[in-house]
């Protein structure tokens, strides 16, 4: 009984590597057609290019746990790199109104931001609402407008049960700011909730300008958390009633051909914009703008050592805020 040896003829050989070149020169053919379609913005450079605004903030992609806990990190984290993301936003905005009263003595004493982003889940109303606690935390009162009248959802980041608000108050055309101002559980934070009539949000965003002069006498700081500018067209009859613009962008997500049009149509209006605020980006220690945990028990590999008093801090919701000093603020861009 005899058995055959099987063989690979040359030929055969010749053309399994051909192939498997071939198969290679293909696959990075297409890697380089793809990176090349994709004209995503990944880093704070292109971005801050392509916006033709400096970046004033730059927030951390926050764990598995965090995001679930849906915490205002800046109240229960006072001391993380998430909250410092947010101060340093704060230090540019009243930078910006230092600046604006020095050049106007007779300028508004208060100050209303506007905070938008190009599309929609892209952190906006998580800002504002941390946005508002780094400010309360220097004893300023902060009170919220939630004025994305499509998609409501500042009152779930400050845990406050919807209601009426802006839309009602709007639509009626009557009844006193106070009537619909809440207080959180954020000391020095109150807010006003979109409301229950949201059937028409370009015709009642128009109609703003009252309120915000209501608010103006309420507070320190109003800030408004709108639309997303490229997804409705209601934020544009609130711009030209505040004082300064935010916007947010999410890393990674933000194209060229969005930001020239974010760009093209901020530049409409005769608006201040302090900059924009990265959130979720990939950081490292030692990253430029990035504090790595100086001091503070966390970043990379870092946690609390005392896990009952951190435990502490995120269940007095924001009661026991630590006061941090202003650092080195941007420049603005007009």
């Amino acid at each position: 009984e005899s058995t055959a040896n099987f063989v690979i003829s040359p030929d055969r050989w010749f053309r399994t590597a051909l192939a498997a070149v071939l198969g290679l020169l293909l696959g990075i053919a297409l890697a380089l057609i793809l990176e090349r379609l994709d004209s995503r913005l990944r880093n704070r450079e292109d971005i801050a290019e392509a916006l033709d605004m400096p970046i004033v903030g730059i927030v951390p992609k926050m764990d598995a746990g965090q995001k679930r806990s849906k915490e205002i990190v800046a109240v229960t984290e006072p001391l993380s790199p998430y909250a410092d993301g947010y101060r340093s936003v704060r230090a540019a905005l009243l930078h910006g109104q230092a600046e604006a009263q020095a050049a106007s003595p007779r300028a508004e004493q208060s100050l209303v931001v506007l905070i938008t982003s190009p599309h929609i889940a892209e952190g906006k109303s998580t800002s504002s609402a941390n946005l508002a606690a780094s400010f309360a935390e220097t004893g300023k009162k902060v009170l919220v407008i939630d004025a994305d009248l499509r998609s409501p959802d500042v009152h779930e980041k400050l845990d406050v049960p919807q209601g009426m608000g802006v839309s009602d108050l709007l639509e009626e055309g009557r009844g006193s700011l106070a009537t619909v101002v809440r207080p959180t559980n954020i000391p020095n934070v109150e807010v006003i909730t979109a409301g229950t009539k949201l059937s028409n949000p370009t015709a009642l965003a128009s109609r703003m300008r009252p309120l915000l002069t209501a608010a103006r006498k309420r507070a320190d700081v109003v800030i408004i958390d709108s639309a997303p500018m490229l997804e409705a067209a209601e934020v544009f009859d609130i711009l030209p009633h505040v004082d300064d613009v935010v916007l947010v962008v999410r890393h990674g997500r933000l194209t060229a051909a969005a930001a020239q049009r974010t760009k093209e149509m901020l530049s409409r209006f005769n608006i201040p914009v302090v900059g924009a605020v990265i959130i979720a980006a990939h950081v490292r220690k030692g990253d430029p703008g990035y504090g790595g945990g100086y001091g503070y028990g966390y970043g990379e590999g870092k946690k609390s050592k005392n896990p009952s008093k951190r435990g502490k801090t995120k269940a007095s919701s924001g009661r026991a805020l630590v006061e941090q000093p202003e650092g080195v603020t941007p420049q603005r861009s007009a």
